[in-house]
């Protein structure tokens, strides 16, 4: 194992120094898909990538913002993907916005078809009003009236056949419809 890695001793003489050397091409040294769960483990995806493409090359370069003269510069590395071989695609790139796109749709909506019916009704006067009535005879300090309508008020919401018919908007009621019958529980 004589063998000199030519990649190790350029990496060597520009960590010396020798700036020139700018940058090292590290060959297959990240995978081209990887997955990364929700805890953060990104793990390589094999399906995806055909066996001479499925890693991608690295370009390195070691930048400064001082002169060789002084003691106080700083050094830090830059690290590219090496595009040069045409590994960039525009299918990739519509993916990734279809992708984030859906994700932000499904957070956005997520949930929401259980408010749906709280969110849409059209006439909550009624509610209203047993919420200010359960309010003003707790006041008072009627607790068995206030026992009854706030159970009233949690059959309500119990029972969305119910609460249609109290939410209904004031031109679809008929006058027999005012006061909807419903056992309170």
């Amino acid at each position: 194992d004589g063998k000199v890695n030519p990649i190790r001793t350029r990496l060597a003489n520009i960590l010396n120094g020798s700036l020139h050397l700018n940058p090292v091409t590290i060959p297959d040294l990240l995978p081209k898909f990887l997955k990364v769960t929700n805890k953060g483990q990104a793990s390589y995806v094999k399906q995806l990538a055909s066996e001479k493409d499925g890693f991608v090359d690295l370009n390195f370069t070691l930048q400064s913002d001082g002169f060789q003269s002084l003691s106080s510069t700083q050094e830090w590395w830059e690290v590219e993907e090496d595009c040069s071989k045409g590994n960039f695609s525009i299918v990739g790139m519509y993916t990734t916005i279809v992708l984030l796109v859906s994700k932000m749709l499904r957070i956005h909506f997520a949930g929401v078809s259980s408010t749906i019916m709280f969110d849409d009704m059209p006439n909550v006067d009624r509610l209203l009003q047993l919420c200010l009535d359960i309010y003003l005879v707790r006041e008072s300090g009627e607790l068995e009236l206030e026992e009854d309508l706030f159970a009233k008020l949690i059959f309500l919401f119990r029972s969305p056949e119910t609460l249609i018919k109290w939410t209904r908007p004031k031109e679809e009621e008929t006058p027999e419809q005012e006061e909807p019958q419903g056992e309170i529980q």
